[in-house]
């Protein structure tokens, strides 16, 4: 699978991997197919390194996945 980057300016890149894992799990135990679990992690983990911290993550899954309909 393929996503692309969406443009970010990096302030804090502490726990986006760990962001980005969790995001994934997230996603596919909610029924998220593997692509769209992929999309999530992607935006999950590229607000995280927009922002200091770890709070409102939850807030950058996108809308439109299966679980949020």
């Amino acid at each position: 699978f393929f996503q692309a980057a969406e443009k970010a300016r990096a302030v804090e890149t502490v726990a986006a991997g760990d962001t980005f894992i969790a995001a994934a799990i997230y996603a596919l135990a909610s029924g998220a197919s593997a692509s769209e679990a992929l999309r999530c992690a992607c935006a999950v983990a590229g607000q995280k390194v927009a922002q200091e911290g770890l709070q409102d993550l939850a807030l950058a899954v996108p809308k439109d996945m299966p679980w949020k309909a």
